[in-house]
């Protein structure tokens, strides 16, 4: 049949049709100056228009008809790969989702705060009783304060110092440590470029250890706890958790990088605006909080950015932070296997051995764990070659100071 009556067959515009064509979905012959489709291509416009119904990518789409065209497949394997694009394209489309929901509760924010009386507006700074929490990091010791600025029981402006010369300021509402323009972990990452050049397979693929480590910390008792979390840049697990986390905890959210920290406050204030948050720009490594504040420390891909510096993990630098029965939970990427070859002056990152070395030196022991059983692609990876082999790992661990 000619592509016309193609056309009015599957409910496919030419346009279409033709690009489907173009990127191998449909293969009709060639028929004079005309294509010529046949039952074979309809019933295959049916099979992609089913999975397009689904939500499939046509990239996967492509990839599962070629599989189903594999001759040297058995059955078993052919219904297993079958399974694994069904699973991916799960996670891809929740994932959207939960962008779009994200999406759709700033906007019913931005709603509501249009037509709120602009005198009962949440104040954007830090809440009181994370405000108490702010201490010299090397003293110990309260800061004293000048110039300080309060709306709704929030601190938006302020300068704190200590009497051995640490200085702190806070700035519409953000905690930033004085000299922030040496920081001993320089920012990573800022532009998110690491999450841009993702493969979509890798982004599903990732998005099942983050939905597995936020399952486990809602089994955890949330509310009052004070949960932290640093080197946002990375991709800032609390920027999409926290809608599904307790309303009645309070976090500190950190990095090195004043330019990250005020990318995430407008999101996060934007969709939140009454939750207890404390946005907090330091050095890395002295975090200006009281010892033993923290009750969940995530170190949603820290580790590996601190094992660059010559740090085995986080947790030696938190400890000072936790308390006994501290949870700590998160994602870091292993680096399983060598490119042939290159073995030698190689930098300590990536390698898990010596992260759950150093959470058991520090007193962690892990309470549940999940390793992925397929690589990412190793490109995206600073310090990392191609031919790695590089896999997600996922923890939730738990302090015990005794």
């Amino acid at each position: 049949m000619k592509i016309s009556n193609f056309s009015d067959k599957t409910g496919l515009s030419i346009q279409t049709i033709r690009y489907y064509m173009s990127i191998g979905l449909l293969h009709p012959e060639k028929n004079d100056q005309y294509w010529d489709f046949s039952q074979e291509d309809l019933e295959r416009a049916e099979e992609i228009l089913r999975y397009k119904k689904c939500g499939f990518s046509l990239q996967t789409i492509a990839s599962i008809l070629h599989l189903k065209q594999d001759p040297v497949l058995s059955e078993p394997e052919e219904r297993r790969k079958l399974l694994e694009f069904f699973a991916q394209e799960r996670e891809r489309i929740l994932a959207e989702r939960r962008e779009l929901e994200f999406s759709l509760r700033k906007l019913n924010v931005v709603i509501s705060r249009a037509s709120r009386n602009p005198e009962v507006e949440s104040a954007n700074g830090i809440p009181l009783p994370l405000f108490a929490l702010i201490c010299c990091p090397f003293c110990n010791t309260p800061l004293l304060w000048n110039g300080i600025r309060m709306e709704q029981n929030q601190v938006t402006c302020g300068d704190g110092r200590c009497a051995c010369g640490f200085r702190v300021s806070v700035e519409d509402g953000i905690l930033i440590v004085a000299d922030i323009t040496r920081p001993l972990i320089p920012p990573v990452d800022e532009d998110l470029s690491t999450l841009q050049h993702r493969t979509p397979q890798d982004v599903s693929y990732i998005e099942g250890f983050n939905q597995w480590i936020k399952s486990q910390l809602e089994q955890q008792e949330l509310d009052g706890k004070i949960i932290f979390e640093d080197m946002l840049n990375t991709a800032c697990f609390l920027h999409w958790a926290i809608a599904d986390l307790s309303g009645e905890a309070n976090y500190i959210l950190c990095d090195t990088s004043l330019h990250v920290v005020r990318y995430y406050m407008s999101s996060i204030r934007t969709a939140y605006p009454h939750r207890n948050i404390l946005f907090l720009v330091d050095d890395g490594i002295h975090h200006p909080l009281k010892p033993g504040c923290l009750d969940i420390i995530i170190d949603y891909a820290s580790s590996e950015v601190y094992q660059k510096y010559g740090y085995p993990s986080s947790f030696k630098l938190l400890q000072r932070y936790a308390h006994n029965g501290t949870i700590v939970a998160g994602r870091f990427s292993a680096r399983c296997k060598l490119q042939r070859g290159h073995t030698e002056n190689l930098p300590m990152r990536y390698q898990l051995p010596t992260l759950l070395s150093s959470m058991r030196d520090n007193g962690i022991t892990i309470l549940a764990e999940k390793m992925g059983v397929h690589s990412l692609d190793p490109t995206v990876y600073t310090d990392a070659l191609p031919g790695d082999v590089i896999k997600p790992y996922a923890f939730i661990g738990q302090w015990n100071m005794e």
